[in-house]
């Protein structure tokens, strides 16, 4: 390794949100991997680096509770997926929609779906095309149940469900 790659590691860097970083490898202005305070890794471009436009994907910034996650999904690609995932999270830790909806208080996402890309995975072998339209329901397969997880959610039709 050049004295120049040397140099880098143990550098730190704070991103746009004020999360610190630490380079632990340097590879290339392009392959760099760093660190996080709560013991994330992550890989990024030195640019990323300079200018703060990189995120720790480990971090809870949807509701305080969910997070995107390392792996293959993504919001751009997967938005039906998104789109199920943060009314999931909103029903159960959005204060503003506790107040005209109850019913959904103290109802919590099982922590492995605080992670975007666990849900997807999820979505993928239970979610068909026919159910287009269809509701993520939680309390059907077990009445009363109030915790969202791969163990108790089912897809219903939206009439079904309003019953």
């Amino acid at each position: 390794m050049s004295n120049r790659m040397e140099n880098m590691v143990g550098k730190e860097y704070i991103n746009t949100c004020g999360d610190k970083c630490k380079i632990i490898q340097y590879n290339n202005c392009i392959n760099i991997i760093v660190e996080f305070e709560d013991g994330t890794l992550g890989n990024f471009r030195k640019q990323n680096l300079i200018t703060g436009s990189f995120k720790n994907r480990n971090k809870p910034v949807y509701y305080g509770k969910g997070y995107i996650g390392y792996g293959e999904y993504s919001f751009a690609t997967n938005r039906k997926y998104g789109d199920y995932w943060i009314r999931m999270l909103q029903r159960c830790y959005d204060s503003k929609f506790h107040e005209n909806n109850l019913n959904y208080l103290n109802h919590k996402v099982d922590e492995n779906w605080l992670n975007f890309q666990n849900f997807c995975k999820w979505m993928d072998e239970n979610f068909k095309e026919y159910m287009k339209g269809w509701q993520l329901d939680k309390d059907i397969l077990f009445k009363g149940n109030n915790v969202y997880s791969k163990d108790t959610c089912c897809f219903v039709p939206r009439a079904i469900n309003n019953l």
